[in-house]
């Protein structure tokens, strides 16, 4: 027998030692593909939750105070619009344009399809009878906007009268009519930040 050559317990070693790699090799590659398809599946569950069940916004701007204040932090959900909406909800609605392609606003709903709204007197009236507005700051007043000029408004099919609650400010249907059902995005749910105001306002 030649000195070099090798035995077959050695030859034996080495076969099983490069199936050993093989395998470890194989086993990483699993590993790698199963937390891929777990990492796949939460980024899945994330975009369906986002797109049809909830999202963060960030309010800017005043025109919700003193209900809600610039860089508040809010929830809003996206399924209970398809069964209900109704008066006093606050809701964010889609008002985009080609100036402004990502416009987003967050108003109050205060008329309901077939409604007749009136703005009269600073007041706002809802089929000839004043709504009760406690959520406004004292002394606020609902005026007609001085380009629209429209006092009185019959809503549509799918058509929804919002206000901003801080109305001297407020970009709402006084200035850009009535809003579809389809534009409406969520009914906000809860506000999350800042801390000491967590809950859902009023």
């Amino acid at each position: 027998m030649r000195k070099n050559s090798k035995s077959e317990y050695e030859q034996s070693d080495e076969q099983n030692n490069d199936r050993s790699r093989n395998s470890s090799g194989s086993d990483k590659l699993l590993q790698f593909l199963d937390w891929l398809k777990s990492f796949l599946l939460v980024i899945l569950i994330g975009l369906f939750i986002t797109l049809f069940v909830v999202q963060r916004n960030t309010i800017s701007g005043p025109s919700m105070e003193p209900t809600l204040h610039n860089k508040d932090q809010i929830i809003v959900e996206k399924i209970s619009k398809h069964f209900s909406i109704n008066r006093g909800d606050i809701v964010t609605i889609d008002e985009t344009d080609d100036e402004h392609p990502d416009n987003l606003l967050i108003k109050r709903i205060i008329g309901l399809p077939g409604e007749r709204i009136e703005l009269k007197d600073g007041k706002v009236f809802v089929n000839d009878q004043m709504l009760q507005e406690d959520y406004l700051a004292q002394g606020v007043e609902t005026l007609v906007d001085p380009v629209r000029n429209e006092e009185v408004v019959t809503l549509g099919e799918n058509e929804y009268y919002v206000l901003g609650d801080n109305r001297p400010v407020s970009k709402d249907s006084r200035r850009i009519g009535p809003v579809k059902k389809d534009q409406i995005i969520g009914k906000l749910l809860i506000r999350f930040y800042p801390f000491d105001s967590i809950g859902k306002p009023k």
